[in-house]
This record gives structure tokens, C-alpha cells and sequence, in this order.
């Protein structure tokens, strides 16, 4: 997902990118999955991810 919001950060704030992931996601596009804590992203990469449940950030995206 960081990759996704670095790619659009020219042309849309985090959390326009945010919303259309979450649009996304409501149309059954996308998956989101949390990081899973091994410890594998950078802070920036945590930075950009969504906030989850509980605490989680929704680090990854898969299409279903």
C-alpha cells in the first residue's frame, strides 16, 4: 500500500489516497490485509498504511 500512496502522492494528499482505497474496497476491488508484525516496514511505509482495527495498519492490498 505505501508503494500505492507514494506512486499518487503528486496528485492526491494521504488521505484522498486513503479514501479511494477504502472506495475500493467497498466495491469488493481490493483487499486489505494488515501488517502482519514482523517488523518489515519502514516507519514511512507504517506511515502510509490505514489505520485497522484494534491498533493494526492495513499495510497490504491484494485483488481478489
Amino acid at each position: 500500500m505505501a508503494d500505492l500512496a507514494q506512486e499518487l502522492s503528486g496528485a492526491l494528499t494521504l488521505p484522498e489516497v486513503h479514501a479511494a482505497i477504502l472506495v475500493a474496497y467497498d466495491a469488493g476491488l481490493l483487499e486489505l490485509r494488515p501488517e502482519g508484525g514482523l517488523d518489515r516496514l519502514s516507519a514511512s511505509e507504517l506511515a502510509a498504511a490505514l489505520p485497522g482495527p484494534q491498533g493494526s495498519r492495513l499495510a497490504w492490498v491484494r485483488i481478489p
